[in-house]
């Protein structure tokens, strides 16, 4: 494989030259460009400042109005030559500048066209050195000379702003097919054109320069096409080509010599009607036998901008990527056959050109790919896909209605990739592919099949897919791209089960291997459980994952990576139908067990036994003596944990739960004790008598002002005891009863799914001058933590709510002014 040194590229970007201030210690001529028949000023084209000797000492772009301004480096007698594509030069009488002097000068030229369909191509039309001076070679010559010298000019004028795209892609051997490109857009602005090596170094060592680790291939760039060096040492012809190129001419150059160290031969191609330079092909001669390939090359792109500037549009150079195999002839063995695998192109596009006062002045061209993204598990639409064009950076997301664009600066046979959390759990691969031409578009849609159907072809022996988690992956090595096979996969929990009629844990572990590609699939991955899972191949092994699969589907699957005991799930991800995609890197510096004595440790996962969520605040109790409370997720740790060899009392309480209490046996090799319980709702008494309710709810109401503050409007919202109860119902937690408040926002906790809070929008922090992150709370008059709030209250607990949005509407008792994010007051039965 031959890396290519990537070539740079500057633009040259040249709107209206303006007439710069006069210098007084300079010799300038300024004046107007004229077409002496119409008398009108003439625009877009150079205006050249000859010296006696016929050398150019400056050029500059004429305006609108044809006025130039051109400073000559020292006095002297001089000529002006006016340069427009497609029109013959015209050079003024000479005239003298001295120190000091702004010399007034107006120039009459006459607009006669260039005919260049009139050039023809003869069988007697030879490869002539000095295309100038050859008649068959001069016409056009002078048209290439002027956009090649304008392409060059290192103008001072304003620049434009300009967006292009740098690429790298890799082609298969017949060109036909691309198997990666990279490539990025960058915005910006500068003054040259794309830049080679000097015209004599590429004389003296050629343009293909091979190295122990790399193979430069140089394509010339506008300075070398006009320098003595490249036009002594290659011979010009014209030539046509109707075929693949219709309405052009070209001016092609090959080396002189046959010999020699690398060289290029090209064709640099006109427009017949408007004489305008376009493109120059270009292909390396006198490679090394083993890089022979008449496809080795490049293209470079002209492009003349309405100021009449000329930039490089395109540009890019094809190199072959080399595959060394075994000799032809078996008895050869000390030879062996180089062939071209494949090619790769380097280059840069300009996409968008736009001048300082926002116009646009040459558009992009990109290839449109639309379509659209339809989910079968909810039979609609699937928004914030990302749709990419495969091994490019050019993408496009989804949106609510599962409609997708994507335009890009490509051309060729690529393919559509979905990217989304959603489609990885459901190991969802679907690449189609599409021809994209610019100009045109493509349409492309997705349907993506039921997380049922997903889930019975990678575990078709899965008697009960709804009660199991299925975890799969590809497993793979650090820094490489390749996929290992026959790697070892490993998943391992604890389960707590009679034996000899007590409780003891037992380890259970599950392995599987990878296939050719490097995927593996574990099926039967218990929910509610801490599952332990790694990779391993020889001495390589990958990084610990600890996870844990949700029992409800509006769950989270819980993930971290070696994981420690008392350490936190630091990650939370939606899954459905209890599907997860997880990759593993494997290395030679993966994670090893400590030795020694390890830090026993009490842990794992507690869920409401109906509806399969996870329950916070659980008060965990080990032998009566270690105390810890689950967390919003229904986790817990006890880090250095004191077993007992022998019985373990282990002790979970909630409130509004039957409590659990077990007794678990140990021995002293048991570092770790995991459990997954499922706690018993305890059922809730109604009263027998809602009089009696109701006449209870007022009376505390009525203690504690609710009742008083809502009479008088005192400017906070309240919601009294019947309107709380249409509300539970349907409320989850106590925060959802304020769902479609004014100016009340009910949000989900980080962890999604678990608990709600709330803020009032628009609320600014007095302090601090910023959006408040959630009010003050009271329960029953006693201010509480907001993360504790769905452990202390149910929605069924609530009789009245009042909510004061801003400082001005607290109750005084409550902090009125100086309430900093406003008040939230909530009632409840066990209060009253």
């Amino acid at each position: 494989m031959i890396p290519v040194r990537r070539l740079l590229i500057a633009l040259c970007f040249g709107p209206a030259a303006h007439i710069p201030a006069l210098q007084l210690h300079a010799q300038t001529v300024i004046g107007q460009v004229i077409d002496s028949t119409s008398g009108t000023p003439v625009g877009t084209g150079f205006v050249v400042l000859v010296d006696q000797d016929q050398v150019d000492v400056a050029r500059t772009l004429t305006n609108a109005n044809g006025q130039f301004s051109l400073r000559a480096p020292q006095p002297g007698i001089f000529q002006l030559r006016s340069e427009r594509i497609g029109y013959r030069a015209h050079v003024s009488h000479s005239f003298e500048l001295t120190a000091g002097i702004t010399l007034p000068y107006n120039m009459e030229v006459a607009a006669i066209p260039i005919v260049l369909s009139a050039v023809e191509v003869t069988a007697e039309n030879r490869c002539q050195v000095s295309p100038d001076r050859a008649s068959e070679t001069g016409v056009l010559w002078e048209e290439v000379r002027k956009a090649l010298e304008a392409t060059a000019w290192d103008g001072t004028q304003e620049l434009a702003r300009y967006r292009t795209y740098s690429f790298e892609r890799e082609l298969s051997s017949n060109r036909r097919r691309i198997m990666r490109e990279r490539g990025r857009t960058l915005e910006g602005v500068a003054r040259q054109p794309y830049v080679s090596l000097p015209a004599d170094y590429l004389a003296q060592f050629g343009y293909v320069i091979e190295r122990p680790d790399e193979t430069v291939y140089n394509l010339p760039d506008a300075r070398v096409l006009t320098d003595d060096a490249f036009l002594s040492t290659h011979c010009f012809r014209v030539v046509r080509d109707q075929d693949s190129r219709p309405g052009q001419v070209g001016l092609a150059f090959d080396p002189v010599s046959h010999v020699g160290r690398p060289d290029v031969r090209g064709t640099l191609w006109l427009d017949e009607e408007n004489s305008q330079l376009t493109t120059l092909d270009i292909r390396f001669a006198r490679l090394p036998d083993r890089l022979q390939d008449r496809r080795v090359g490049g293209t470079v792109e002209f492009l003349m901008l309405p100021s009449g500037a000329w930039i490089i549009q395109y540009w890019e150079v094809r190199s072959p990527i080399m595959q060394v195999g075994r000799a032809v002839n078996p008895f050869d063995r000390d030879r062996r056959q180089t062939t071209v695998r494949g090619f790769r192109d380097v280059g840069r596009e300009v996409l968008e050109i736009t001048t300082g006062d926002g116009t646009k002045i040459y558009p992009a061209h990109l290839a449109h790919v639309t379509g659209t993204i339809n989910d079968s598990t909810t039979d609609g639409p699937l928004a914030g896909v990302r749709v990419q064009i495969a091994d490019t950076d050019f993408w496009a997301e989804s949106d609510a209605t599962g409609a997708f664009h994507v335009t890009a600066p490509v051309e060729g046979n690529y393919a559509i990739a979905l990217t989304h959390p959603w489609l990885d759990s459901l190991a969802y691969v679907d690449q189609r592919p599409v021809a994209l031409a610019r100009g045109m578009t493509n349409s492309v849609s997705f349907q993506i099949p039921h997380a049922r159907t997903m889930l019975r072809r990678l575990c078709p022996e899965t008697t009960d897919p709804d009660s199991l988690g299925v975890l799969f992956g590809v497993v793979g090595r650090e820094g490489s791209v390749d996929p290992v096979s026959d790697a070892q996969v490993t998943a391992s929990w604890q389960i707590v089960e009679t034996s000899d009629q007590r409780l003891r844990p037992r380890v259970v572990e599950v392995v599987v291997r990878t296939d050719d590609s490097g995927f593996y699939v574990l099926c039967r991955v218990p929910t509610g459980h801490p599952v332990t899972v790694s990779a391993r191949h020889g001495e390589s092994v990958s990084r610990t994952t600890s996870l844990v699969f949700p029992e409800s589907e509006e769950g989270s699957l819980l993930q971290a990576l070696n994981r420690g005991p008392g350490q936190p799930y630091a990650d939370a991800h939606s899954v459905r139908r209890r599907l997860w995609k997880l990759d593993f890197r494997l290395s030679n510096r993966g994670t090893q067990r400590a030795t020694g004595n390890q830090p026993r440790s009490l842990s794992g996962v507690i869920t409401d036994r109906t509806s399969g969520r996870p329950l916070n605040a659980v008060t965990v109790t080990l032998n009566g003596r270690d105390t810890v409370a689950t967390r919003v997720d229904g986790t817990f740790d006890i880090a250095d944990a004191r077993f007992l060899d022998g019985a373990n009392v282990v002790t979970m309480r909630r409130l509004g739960y039957d409590p659990w209490v077990q007794e678990i046996w140990l021995d002293d090799t048991d570092e770790r004790l995991e459990l997954s319980v499922r706690l018993r709702p305890q059922a809730v008494a109604l009263d027998p008598v809602d009089v009696t309710a109701a006449v209870a709810a007022e009376r505390y109401l009525t203690e504690v002002g609710f009742l008083r503050r809502q009479r008088e409007n005192a400017g906070g919202y309240f919601l009294d005891r019947q309107e709380v109860e249409q509300r539970a119902a349907r409320a989850r937690f106590v925060t959802e009863l304020l769902t479609g408040v004014a100016g009340v926002v009910v949000l989900d906790s980080k962890v999604a799914g678990r608990t709600s809070t709330v803020q009032f929008r628009g609320m600014l922090s007095l302090e601090a001058a910023q959006q408040c992150a959630t009010p003050r709370i009271y329960v029953d008059g006693f201010v509480v933590d907001t993360e504790d709030l769905a452990a202390i209250v149910t929605p069924q607990d609530v009789y009245a709510i009042e909510a004061y949005r801003t400082p001005s509407e607290v109750p005084i008792e409550y902090g009125g002014s100086q309430s900093g994010c406003g008040v939230l007051l909530i009632w409840t039965r066990r209060g009253g």
